[in-house]
């Protein structure tokens, strides 16, 4: 078996956890060790990408194993890791499990998003498009597949995939779905009126966002919470599904409900 290990070496400052994953293989499997930069061409080849840190290097590391067709076992590092598929006390069960094909993969749905027909970016957890610093509500119309859907007052709009239902999309308001099913929750942030509500749309839909005329307006839209693009007026954000999917290799003993509960403090 052909494994590459991604480690997020912030994360492991001194290599403890990367030598328990070196050593945990030793002599089982072919390792190749990336600790910069992650590429999709970096896991080419790769049977199981294994990825040693917290969600943020787990969705960076999937987006870019999604495009490989690799699939991605995480080891907690974070806090809670939602998209772990194991702790680091469970290090040698893991290697056990891989090698012996003791596993499932989950696929979980990606998004891409465009600014004004540009370049597609791949999203697992949301779009966040929001007023920032502007000190007033931004004028938000969303179409779908051509057709006005709602138009609305509001600091913001969050599209989460359902692998990203439990982060700032739950945070304003929006419904938990179970991460391996598809579709795009829709959530207003803080909307004047009082009928603007989440809303549920069916996966192979297409989303247009497009913003308000208001001379001194100011916005910005997020991928994934870590990329940040200023947007003018009159720029339109396309959304739909992609052709591509996150696989992540499930044991069966991380329970999503569990890790919801623990999230939530129940």
């Amino acid at each position: 078996m052909k494994i590459t290990v991604l480690a997020n070496m912030k994360k492991d400052k001194n290599g403890d956890v990367l030598s328990m994953v070196q050593h945990a293989f030793e002599g089982k499997a072919e390792l190749k060790i990336v600790t910069d930069i992650i590429t999709p061409e970096k896991l080419s080849g790769s049977d199981i990408a294994v990825i040693l840190g917290g969600d943020g290097t787990i969705i960076r590391a999937a987006k870019c194993a999604a495009l490989a067709g690799v699939p991605v076992c995480g080891i907690n590092l974070g806090k809670i890791g939602f998209l772990a598929s194991a702790d680091v006390e469970e290090i040698s069960a893991l290697a056990n499990n891989l090698l012996a094909g003791n596993y499932k993969l989950d696929k979980r749905m990606i998004l891409n998003a465009s600014i004004n027909g540009g370049a597609n970016r791949l999203v697992l957890i949301d779009i966040a498009v929001l007023r920032g610093s502007y000190p007033k509500m931004i004028n938000i119309t969303m179409d779908v597949d051509g057709e006005q859907l709602d138009t609305f007052m509001a600091d913001g709009v969050v599209v989460a995939t359902p692998t990203g239902s439990t982060a700032y999309s739950l945070s304003a308001g929006g419904p938990v779905a179970m991460p391996t099913m598809e579709m795009m929750l829709v959530t207003p942030v803080c909307a004047y009126d009082m009928h603007t509500r989440s809303m549920v749309l069916p996966s192979e839909k297409t989303l247009e966002i497009s913003l308000g005329k208001d001379r001194d307006f100011k916005a910005e839209v997020s991928f994934d919470g870590n990329e940040n693009v200023l947007l003018s007026n009159n720029d339109i954000i396309k959304i739909s599904k992609s052709e591509y999917c996150a696989k992540l290799v499930n044991f069966g003993s991380r329970s999503f409900y569990g890790v919801l509960r623990k999230k939530l403090g129940r």
